[in-house]
């Protein structure tokens, strides 16, 4: 996905939340997009499309110079309603190498200033192993800002120097919400075709068996992202 997607839809993100209160978080993402647009000038229209007791979904079009950019729903559920119901597995790994003692990955990218990358492996697997965090400081507190976080990093290419390609479908579910990007992520993905990007793992429905994981680093919980059906 490229930088401008991904501004695009972060702004999304938060245009729909403004439209809400405190006690709703955004627990699912699907959005569409037609055009690129140039951030400066697109204007967010938010439809309230439902008003439930416990679940919200609020409909963001993304228009520039009445252009259609992004068509983007956000599904919201309460705070209290929300519960880990995916288990820790897999388990997190031990004898992982600590993230201080490894190499940033160098990228070209100008959005990618915000997000460090530590890459690693453990060999013998399959697997591919990253140490990810906020370069700048993010409330933990602050879940909006924390799954801002999570759309960025979504839309970056691990595998290629070059994070510029369009894509048209995006979908992300949000199943665990509290970690803190200002620490140590550990990201284990399954082996897969070097030419897929994060965006990828987002595109179809959620499989029981997860193709990433995300943990935080002393391993206490996991985020997961759906495995790519083809």
């Amino acid at each position: 996905m490229s930088s401008k997607e991904t501004d695009l839809l972060v702004q999304s993100l938060q245009a729909a939340y403004s439209t809400t209160n405190d006690g709703f978080i955004v627990h699912s993402i699907h959005a569409f997009f037609t055009e690129t647009g140039s951030q400066n000038s697109v204007r967010f229209n938010v439809e309230r499309t439902r008003d439930g007791r416990n679940f919200l979904i609020r409909f963001v079009k993304a228009e520039e110079n009445e252009r259609l950019c992004l068509l983007s729903e956000f599904s919201f559920q309460r705070k209290e309603s929300v519960k880990d119901r995916y288990s820790m597995n897999p388990k997190f790994p031990k004898d992982l190498p600590d993230p201080e003692t490894l190499k940033a990955q160098l990228k070209a990218t100008t959005e990618m200033s915000l997000i460090e990358i530590r890459p690693f492996s453990t060999l013998p697997t399959s697997k591919l192993h990253f140490w990810v965090k906020s370069k700048n400081q993010i409330d933990p507190d602050d879940i909006k800002e924390r799954q801002a976080f999570l759309v960025k990093l979504s839309g970056y290419n691990l595998f290629n120097e070059h994070n510029d390609e369009p894509i048209n479908d995006y979908f992300t579910w949000f199943h665990q919400y509290f970690f803190d990007p200002n620490d140590w992520l550990f990201f284990e993905m399954d082996e897969i075709d070097f030419s897929l990007s994060l965006t990828a793992l987002f595109l179809l429905a959620f499989s029981s068996n997860s193709l990433a994981h995300l943990h935080k680093r002393h391993g206490d919980s996991t985020i997961r992202w759906p495995k790519v059906i083809i």
